[in-house]
């Protein structure tokens, strides 16, 4: 077996290990409050818009374009997260 062929195999077991360690959304128990607050300290968003909105005449970022009432798309997000989140 040539060193390509044994990393392409080591790749297909670590993906199908992967795959096998997820489990179904409605197999997990909802955690508690202390619990949720601690996971919730370890989630991270990564949110991508896109160009810089220079169509939009935007010589910056999209994501600190101004929208509404002051807030800026970043800001909205944010909102949106702590809505689905904790309610807020």
């Amino acid at each position: 077996m040539t060193q390509h062929h044994l990393s392409r195999f080591c790749a297909h077991v670590l993906c199908i290990y992967i795959y096998l360690q997820i489990l179904p959304y409605a197999s997990l128990e909802s955690p508690g409050q202390d619990e949720l607050a601690e996971i919730l300290d370890q989630v991270a968003v990564l949110k991508l818009n896109g160009g810089l909105g220079t169509s939009m005449g935007c010589s910056g970022p999209k994501s600190l374009i101004s929208v509404r009432n002051d807030l800026t798309f970043l800001d909205l997000h944010v909102q949106q997260i702590e809505v689905s989140i904790w309610g807020l």
